[in-house]
């Protein structure tokens, strides 16, 4: 299917957004942040007291297959070099390589970035373990992702996040994000896809850190099979998308799985935030938080700036039409 009979229409107001998102309004980034205030008051008070609340049981996260092991964390701190901090903060600053970057090819385009599971995910479990729609079939809401030590997933793709944004910003990308702190719960997988399609965007990542055997190592992306009425339309043009990005990334010198799929590239039909973007979309889970080297490249600040780099040439490449090598 040609790109442009699959790419959304162009940028959508922040303040329209804000309405038609309802409880997660919030997520939009930039301007709405500030015109929405209240809503996102409304949203943090809504959330409740987290305090005392019961710990989720270990559950796999959405990108991981449902044979590897997760951990499920109570809510371990992560140490202030590797919180995900807000924009202009320590780790939001590293911007090495936007100016090598192209210019946004495609005006008007508009991307989602979602951080994927939230800090607060363990304290609601009747929250995020009711079902929902997931392409056809029901799925848990979301779950608590993984951990290593004192780095969570949620918090790690949330500063990835962060940083891929400020990169396709600066390229003149508009970027929305599908949560914006780490101390809640959700949304949930149907919620964050929908965030793409009532935005009408160009393009949904879902970034996360896998929790596979220690030995186990390298990034992989995800594309969604053809789903009738879901996926059917988008399927390859997400394809696509998730070659850019495994391109991108191995450009940038990042390895494919040693574990998963073949040269970085999965297909799966399981996973709801992909599958109910109506967009093309893609999750790439960015290395094994429990393979010591992987570890190592999620926590050093320079290298989450360089994985940052490559997911942001991969989405560029994406929309400039290019296809992948």
């Amino acid at each position: 299917m040609p790109r442009t009979e699959v790419r959304r229409a162009g940028s959508v107001a922040s303040t329209a957004m804000a309405g038609r998102l309802g409880r997660w309004g919030h997520v939009i980034g930039g301007a709405a942040l500030d015109a929405g205030a209240p809503l996102l008051a409304a949203c943090r008070a809504a959330d409740g007291d987290l305090g005392g609340a019961p710990t989720m049981p270990s559950t796999a996260p959405i990108g991981t297959p449902p044979s590897t092991p997760t951990t499920a964390p109570e809510a371990p701190v992560p140490p202030a070099s590797i919180t995900a901090g807000a924009p202009g903060s320590l780790t939001d600053t590293t911007t090495s390589v936007v100016a090598a970057l192209p210019p946004n090819p495609a005006p008007g385009a508009v991307v989602v970035i979602d951080p994927g599971h939230n800090g607060a995910n363990g304290a609601h479990p009747s929250d995020i373990n009711r079902l929902v729609d997931a392409g056809g079939f029901q799925k848990a809401c979301n779950t608590t992702g993984t951990a290593e030590g004192a780095l969570t997933e949620s918090s790690f793709n949330l500063d990835l996040a962060r940083l891929v944004r400020s990169r396709l910003e600066q390229a003149g990308v508009q970027v929305l994000l599908t949560r914006d702190d780490d101390s809640g719960w959700g949304p949930c997988i149907d919620e964050r896809g929908q965030v793409a399609a009532q935005a009408g965007a160009d393009a949904l990542v879902s970034l996360h850190a896998d929790g596979a055997d220690p030995g186990a190592h390298g990034f992989h992306v995800i594309h969604p099979t053809a789903i009738a009425g879901y996926t059917d339309t988008t399927a390859v043009a997400s394809a696509t998308l998730a070659a850019d990005l495994r391109d991108a990334l191995v450009d940038g010198d990042h390895a494919p799985a040693t574990y998963a799929g073949s040269d970085g590239l999965v297909a799966r039909g399981d996973l709801g935030t992909i599958n109910r973007a109506e967009t093309p979309a893609a999750m790439v889970e960015v290395g094994n938080m429990h393979n010591p080297g992987d570890l190592d490249m999620m926590t050093s600040l320079d290298e989450r700036s360089q994985l940052a780099d490559a997911l942001a040439a991969g989405v560029l490449r994406f929309l400039a039409g290019e296809e992948p090598g």
